[in-house]
């Protein structure tokens, strides 16, 4: 199952609003109106905190305040700052009334969201793909008696020498099969396999890519009897150290990985049995070389630490200043040091590059 707001996905800064919109997506599903609009709201929110402390300015006042600083400042368009205030204003009014909310307002509310992590996105995260046709959520876990859902792996069907570009690719998606009891369920039966070229194909038929049917199961776990999605998958993917294929996810096609059909089939087992990663791919572990700049910051910051106490890194998003944060306190032999941020999301971030750069080995 897709989601409006997948574009979110690989990347620390947006992996947090990727979270709060995907539940966003969900409240609408459930047709828990008033409280989408609030999460709303506390999405705008946090944008608003983000721009201020990507431009050094504080941002510890209410959201109206640091609204109208955003706006006196000129850090945002006008049509930025109007689409916030729409956000904002549904969401307190849905906080502080008993007023009852429709659909149309949950759409609204959506589109709006959507248009601002877009914006997000392109201006923070070096998101280049195209805005995709909105597509109205739909309720996960609390399945039809109709239907029972199911992920599936394919490739693209490069027998006739047409389609190279989709070799050494799966793509890792989500589909539902009519339920009837007296079929067989079990992993890549002939029923799953039928069920799902027959949905597949209809959007695959429009790409105009011939495709093979690697594998198909239910995306339910046993042990505690509950479903889950594609995104966890992706996930288990992910943190086992597979890939995404670059150019599409820049255009926003984030299920195709760069794994086998049997490392999918792993990864399914993986999340069916409650765990975050299967073994994957060795990381590599070679000398990490900082660039040019980055060296030049932490040579300087370390020459400034000689007399001084403090040391202001003005660099942009991208610059690496993790990565060369760590390698300055790897350099001067720092036994402790505070890492403080308001943002946790990046806290994964850290220890990724803690690890990366042989911190652990260097005591």
């Amino acid at each position: 199952m897709s989601s409006n707001f997948d574009f979110l996905q690989g990347n620390e800064d947006s992996m947090g609003y990727f979270r709060a919109a995907d539940f966003l997506e969900q409240e609408y599903a459930m047709g828990n109106y008033a409280s989408e609009l609030t999460s709303a709201r506390k999405i705008a929110e946090n944008v608003v905190k983000f721009v201020l402390d990507q431009n050094y300015m504080d941002n510890d006042a209410t959201f109206a305040q640091n609204l109208k600083t955003v706006k006196y400042h000129h850090l945002l368009n006008q049509q930025l700052v109007d689409l916030l205030y729409a956000i904002k204003q549904p969401g307190n009014e849905a906080s502080h009334t008993l007023e009852q909310y429709n659909k149309q307002d949950g759409v609204v509310a959506l589109q709006q969201v959507i248009q601002l992590m877009y914006w997000f996105a392109k201006t923070y995260c070096d998101y280049e793909g195209e805005v995709q046709p909105f597509v109205e959520p739909a309720q996960r876990g609390l399945y039809t008696t109709s239907e029972r859902h199911m992920i599936y792996s394919l490739s693209g069907d490069n027998s006739d020498g047409n389609w190279p570009r989709y070799t050494g690719l799966e793509k890792v998606g989500e589909t539902t099969a009519s339920q009837d009891l007296e079929k067989d369920w079990s992993p890549n039966s002939d029923y799953l396999r039928s069920e799902a070229h027959h949905r597949i194909s209809q959007y695959m038929k429009t790409s105009g890519v011939p495709y093979n049917l690697d594998w198909v199961e239910l995306a339910h776990r046993k042990i505690s009897d509950t479903w889950f999605d594609d995104h966890d998958v992706h996930r288990v993917l992910l943190k086992s150290g597979f890939k995404r294929d670059a150019a599409f996810e820049k255009q926003g096609a984030k299920e195709w990985f760069q794994v086998s059909a049997d490392q999918v089939k792993q990864a399914i087992a993986a999340v069916k049995n409650g765990r975050e990663s299967i073994d994957g791919p060795v990381q590599a572990t070679g000398k990490i070389e900082l660039r040019p700049e980055q060296q030049d910051a932490v040579d300087k910051t370390a020459k400034t630490f000689k007399n001084k106490y403090k040391m202001l890194w003005n660099a942009k998003m991208r610059f690496g200043k993790t990565l060369s944060a760590l390698k300055l306190i790897k350099k001067e032999n720092y036994a402790k040091v505070l890492i403080m941020t308001h943002r946790p999301v990046v806290a994964e971030g850290w220890f990724d590059d803690f690890e990366k750069i042989g911190m652990p080995e260097s005591g």
